[in-house]
């Protein structure tokens, strides 16, 4: 039982830090270039959902 209730605790406590790292990571990652005719199609799209 004093097992079970060590494993648990690490959990808590590592669980939040993994999950944060996992965050910033994904954050950090570089954005894919958007091409001119991209950028004009969205472009266009979001002058159509406008209106």
């Amino acid at each position: 039982p004093l097992l079970g209730v060590g494993l648990v605790g690490a959990l808590f406590v590592l669980l939040p830090r993994w999950r944060g790292r996992g965050r910033t990571a994904v954050l950090a990652a570089p954005l894919p270039a958007v091409s001119a005719a991209d950028a004009a199609r969205l472009d266009e799209d979001l002058r159509r959902f406008d209106r």
